[in-house]
């Protein structure tokens, strides 16, 4: 017999393995923290879900009433709606930040951030006259919704949540061959009321129970 096996007996364990297995343990619990503080991040897919949902339909009824398709009065309504927004996820940070954090919360908090920031961005672009853009991010918007629900999905490991990314990319697809604003605006309506809030309240349903 070897050296080498004299040393690692039947009982022993490389260190190799060791330390392959304490990595794989920090990761599993990294994950399971993750989801059982979604709870709280849960919220803020029911409230953006909630704003947006209102903002569009708010919308649509002054396209109804109005007969046009846009005017000044669809950014007063989108500005105050995504100031409620915004304020919602403050005063929702706020709550957050006195609680435990952990690095798989931090993440998904960020590409939520991430997605907020740059959604604010091309709307300002797009209301200050860029109609091309305009009806551009009628298709960006969704198909960014879907790529922040399916790297959501892996960060929190809720394999689910990649079917509603698919769900927002389908609705990219069908906005894509839509020309009627109202069509559009129904679509939306229902999508973050569905695909937006609706996960936002499993999420916490789900964080409760872990």
């Amino acid at each position: 017999m070897s050296d080498t096996q004299q040393e690692n007996g039947p009982g022993d364990v490389s260190p190799d393995v060791s330390d392959a297995e304490a990595d794989l343990a920090l990761i599993r619990k990294m994950m399971l923290d993750a989801q059982t503080s979604a709870a709280l991040d849960g919220r803020y897919l029911v409230l953006w879900g909630v704003v947006l949902g209102l903002a569009q339909a708010f919308d649509m009824l002054r396209g109804v009433l109005t007969n046009e398709t846009a005017n000044q009065m669809t950014a007063y309504i989108w500005f105050v709606m995504l100031g409620l927004g915004i304020i919602g996820s403050i005063i929702l940070g706020y709550l957050h930040s006195r609680g435990p954090l952990n690095t798989g919360a931090r993440m998904y908090a960020s590409i939520w951030i991430g997605f907020c920031l740059t959604m604010c961005l091309l709307f300002g672009l797009a209301i200050s006259g860029k109609e091309n853009l305009l009806y551009s991010l009628t298709i960006i918007a969704p198909a960014m919704t879907g790529l922040a629900f399916f790297a959501t999905a892996a960060i929190i490991s809720m394999g689910w949540l990649r079917w509603v990314a698919f769900g927002w990319w389908l609705i990219a697809v069908f906005v894509s061959q839509f020309g009627n604003s109202f069509a559009i605006g129904v679509i939306y309506t229902v999508a973050y009321i569905g695909l937006m809030a609706g996960p936002g309240l499993a999420i916490m349903r789900l964080g409760k129970k872990a």
